[in-house]
């Protein structure tokens, strides 16, 4: 079998049809356990940052969901700073995070370069 016959076999219906079927019961079971733990996250990141507002809740939904994939705590730091160099506040980060991952390490740091930085001697 050549390669255009091998082509043209990846575009007949069945073959499709069949790569689907192969992968929809994996694909629902996955995506049912997801969508409970995204509901999950999705309730206490809004009870957390009550009182913000409502059109950054959907920020901090989504930098919690980034966090929760992150298992160092230099990505975790790394994701937190991308994330308040968007404009969200670092305070309710914090309590985000120390709600629901119980990690604060980092959290008050700020990069400042007139700590360290002399005209005379910068290096």
């Amino acid at each position: 079998m050549g390669r255009t016959e091998k082509y043209a076999a990846k575009l007949q219906a069945g073959v499709i049809a069949q790569g689907y079927e192969n992968t929809k019961d994996l694909a629902v079971k996955k995506q049912t356990s997801y969508f409970a733990s995204a509901v999950e996250l999705e309730t206490k990141v809004k009870g957390i940052v009550d009182g913000c507002p409502s059109y950054l809740v959907h920020f901090y939904i989504a930098y919690a969901e980034e966090f929760r994939r992150k298992k160092t705590d230099w990505e975790r730091w790394i994701v937190t700073q991308k994330w308040r160099a968007r404009g969200l506040d670092i305070v309710r980060m914090g309590d985000v995070t120390c709600g629901l991952f119980n990690w604060a390490c980092g959290m008050s740091w700020v990069w400042d370069e007139t700590s360290f930085w002399d005209e005379d001697a910068w290096w």
